[in-house]
């Protein structure tokens, strides 16, 4: 991927040979000959299978056993697109090795011509992974390397500009969203530490004229903004909340999505167990909201209620587990998505919840 290349600062530099000009050499080499020569794949997801091969990974080069099975099919749906599943044992070995002993409960991973995610499962034993069919784009057996892209991890949910329109859009009020932005512009109230840089003061008051503009954000600015403190990083702060509409929500948290393979939840049912860097661990249950960014449509938001489950509750944190029931998979339902890496926005703020239920209907 370009993008991702140009991001991380990476470029792959190729010795030329007479064996390595050929370009069949290569691709032979990535495992995409029999794609590229015989397939009827588009030239774009030829790219994307190409760039499969040259993400930024950690690699994971102990002995492992792997295994392919089949996918949960329901009606031609298929419910777990994207997810396969390793033993709790191998991944608490992965942690130690890769991501300095801290647990995860689900890693992005790249495998030979695979790729999706895998989450723990205490139903498989020794140190193993199992690999769902819809994980496999393409074979290729050069490397038995278990590459991981990321860990699931806790990252503080927010509110951005899509996600605000979304939930208006389903009937949550503007003022009940922006006492949120308030809420946040108040809390940069310092009484000491005023700064007289010049050069900041004016980037300062810039925000203060951009935030008066807002009609929605309802902010009395003589009262108390000229007394924030006037820092680079106040006015980026405030600059996301003006120019972004981004602020933070306690209640919310982005969180990679894993399926329930087990089969313990029901139709329109989530696990949710949030561990912060603290250390401290919260079980979720009743009604969360949750999206994807870009949601560019009303029905790209489900409501949905959080149950605990002893099942869940030892080894699954940091994630959202979604249900293997239902008429559809519940990510499709959520701007078209899938669980090969995506990551969900989810939303337990009570003020927040009371959205109009949108039904996912068959198109005709």
């Amino acid at each position: 991927n370009p993008t991702n290349a140009m991001r991380s600062n990476s470029v792959w530099m190729i010795e030329s040979t007479e064996t390595s000009a050929k370009k069949e050499f290569y691709y032979r080499e990535l495992g995409l000959y029999n794609l590229v020569t015989s397939s009827s794949l588009s030239f774009s997801k030829l790219l994307s299978r190409l760039s499969q091969n040259f993400t930024s990974t950690l690699a994971y080069s102990e002995h492992f056993d792997s295994e392919i099975v089949n996918d949960v099919v329901i009606d031609g749906n298929v419910f777990n697109d994207g997810c396969g599943m390793l033993s709790v044992e191998l991944m608490k070995e992965i942690c130690h090795k890769l991501n300095k002993d801290v647990y995860a409960s689900a890693i992005q991973i790249r495998y030979k011509g695979a790729k999706g995610v895998l989450v723990v499962s205490p139903d498989i034993h020794d140190r193993k992974i199992m690999l769902t069919k819809s994980m496999v784009k393409f074979n290729c057996n050069n490397t038995n390397d278990l590459e991981i892209i990321r860990f699931s991890r806790y990252s503080p949910g927010y509110l951005n500009l899509q996600i605000i329109i979304l939930l208006i859009l389903n009937g949550i009020k503007k003022k009940t969203i922006f006492k949120y932005a308030k809420k946040e512009v108040a809390s940069y109230r310092v009484k000491k530490g005023i700064t007289t840089n010049k050069t900041v003061s004016m980037q300062f008051e810039k925000v203060i004229k951009d935030i008066e503009k807002q009609d929605t954000m309802l902010l009395n600015t003589k009262d108390y903004m000229t007394t924030i403190a006037r820092s680079a990083y106040i006015y980026n702060r405030l600059s996301n909340i003006s120019k972004r509409y981004r602020f933070h929500l306690k209640n919310c948290a982005f969180l990679i999505g894993v399926f329930d393979f087990s089969g313990t939840l029901n139709e329109n049912e989530v696990f949710v167990q949030i561990t912060k860097p603290s250390g401290k661990k919260t079980v979720i249950t009743g009604d969360v909201i949750i999206t994807k960014n870009p949601c560019l449509s009303g029905y790209d938001i489900q409501k949905v209620k959080a149950v605990s489950h002893p099942y869940f509750v030892d080894y699954f944190e940091n994630v959202v587990v979604f249900p293997s029931k239902g008429l559809f998979p519940l990510p499709s339902m959520i701007t078209g998505s899938d669980l090969d890496g995506d990551v969900y926005w989810v939303c337990w703020e009570r003020a927040l919840l009371n959205i109009e239920k949108r039904n996912y209907k068959l198109k005709p």
